[in-house]
């Protein structure tokens, strides 16, 4: 389909203080920049990582510490 705009999954990973996964959840984003923005958002109170099936795409540190 010519013109399409293209949906793209990501996931998401937060981490808590111990560094064990606290909650995970589905990102569907336009594109990877929306969804590195929208993961960095997350990153208020927890250590976030961004995933796309086996890539690590980024990784954001807490701004509460």
């Amino acid at each position: 389909m010519t013109g399409s705009p293209s949906i793209e999954g990501f996931m998401v990973y937060l981490f808590g203080p111990d560094g064990n996964i606290v909650h995970s959840a589905r990102l569907i984003c336009a594109d990877e920049e929306r969804a590195k923005q929208r993961a960095q958002q997350l990153a208020e109170t927890n250590r976030v990582e961004l995933w796309q099936l086996t890539r690590k795409i980024a990784s954001y540190r807490s701004r509460a510490n």
